[in-house]
């Protein structure tokens, strides 16, 4: 009984672990970004500009800590730059996305914070 009791519990804990390590997902448009962005570790911060896929010809990101990535996909009809990070720490972030009409959007110096 005690060995079924604690496989049951490694089970679960485990279970609540996975979930955990998904994180939460911190929604902004362009507009209502802030300048210094804070999240939990295991957290997405995502970007989402009202732009169609198709109109978008290339899109960049990048980051000037080796921990944090910044990666621009079409989603939901509009493209979503997410950044996520795997370890503690900050960053600054920037990201370019150039459309089909000649127009660039993005962010310069985006300083996100992972606790």
């Amino acid at each position: 009984m005690r060995i079924l009791l604690a496989v049951l519990l490694l089970v679960f804990a485990g279970g609540a672990e996975e979930k955990k390590a998904a994180g939460k997902r911190h929604d902004y448009t362009p507009a209502k970004l802030p300048k210094v962005v804070k999240a939990k570790l295991g957290d997405s911060i995502v970007v989402t500009y009202q732009i169609k896929p198709a109109d978008v010809e290339q899109m960049a990101g990048r980051s000037d800590a080796p921990n944090v990535t910044v990666k621009a996909a079409p989603g939901k009809g509009n493209v979503e730059i997410t950044i996520r990070a795997t370890k503690r720490g900050k960053a600054k972030v920037d990201w370019e996305i150039h459309r089909a009409d000649g127009r660039v959007e993005g962010r310069k110096d985006v300083e996100v914070r992972f606790d």
